[in-house]
């Protein structure tokens, strides 16, 4: 428990702090705030909770303490009413709306169904039989991607670009990432296109994923020895439909919204 107490705390502290106030044990107090046993047993995660000893609910009370303390004598010196940490405070209310009706509005709208998952295996089965090398070149800015693949279409190396220009570690060695399954990466837009490239050097369009804007080339494809099976690759699978279903739920929602909300831009004026 000792290796992951220190990356338990802040998000364990950011619990407590979201905590509703319910009456229970109190186990801690400074100035007018109380930390209960209820309160520090409900926030830490439930994966974790039968691995957690009384000497790290201690650390955890005293790590409250220590933000307790500090937050009470920033009060005392009006760090609140400063205009940065004020605006700070409200991007991060937005935040935690937006999320909370987020998830209300997904909560029985995104369900795949074992039947779903199934199919989706069945179409793709044959990719699961191989592994591809392959490289790729990730910019921040859809722009920035475009630039770069007009100038792979022009002829330059893709190595030496993806040295200059990718922001990804990879970049370093020619975009290079070596081989890959299907369901390796968590990034299921990447993984489609990358699998989809047929012919050994063929590169894709812009693939846009969490990370940025990646350009792909196919190195090299092999048969792999002992394929994953269903139930090896079910739970990917049901992760890579929930994402595309919840990519898709909220395009059609800011389409639905544009039309309900009124929009402007000025884009001319962005140099």
């Amino acid at each position: 428990m000792k290796k992951i107490l220190p990356l338990l705390i802040p998000l364990f502290l950011l619990l407590i702090i979201g905590c509703k106030k319910e009456k229970g044990t109190v186990i801690a107090k400074v100035g007018k705030s109380t930390l209960t046993l209820e309160e520090l047993n409900s926030a830490i995660p439930l994966e974790y909770r039968m691995r957690v000893s009384p000497e790290d609910k201690k650390q955890f009370t005293e790590n409250w303490i220590g933000t307790e303390l500090i937050y009470e004598k920033a009060v005392k010196e009006g760090t609140l009413k400063q205009p940065e940490v004020a605006e700070q405070i409200e991007q991060l209310k937005k935040q935690i709306v937006i999320n909370h009706w987020l998830s209300k509005y997904t909560y029985d709208r995104l369900f795949v169904s074992e039947e779903d998952i199934r199919n989706d295996y069945e179409v793709n089965r044959g990719k699961y039989n191989n592994e591809i090398k392959v490289a790729h070149i990730v910019t921040a800015t859809e722009t920035d991607a475009a630039e770069v693949k007009k100038r792979l279409n022009n002829g330059e190396d893709f190595g030496k670009l993806a040295m200059k220009y990718s922001i990804d570690p990879s970049g370093k060695k020619g975009g290079v990432l070596g081989y890959i399954k299907l369901g390796d990466t968590a990034l299921p837009t990447f993984e489609a296109e990358a699998f989809s490239l047929e012919k050994i050097g063929n590169i894709s369009d812009i693939v846009q994923t969490a990370q940025g804007f990646h350009i792909i080339k196919l190195l090299d494809r092999r048969k792999i020895k002992n394929p994953p099976t269903y139930e090896d690759v079910k739970e990917s699978v049901r992760d890579k439909l929930l994402k595309q279903k919840q990519m898709a739920l909220l395009d059609s929602l800011l389409q639905q919204l544009r039309e309900e909300i009124p929009v402007e831009t000025h884009y001319e004026l962005i140099k």
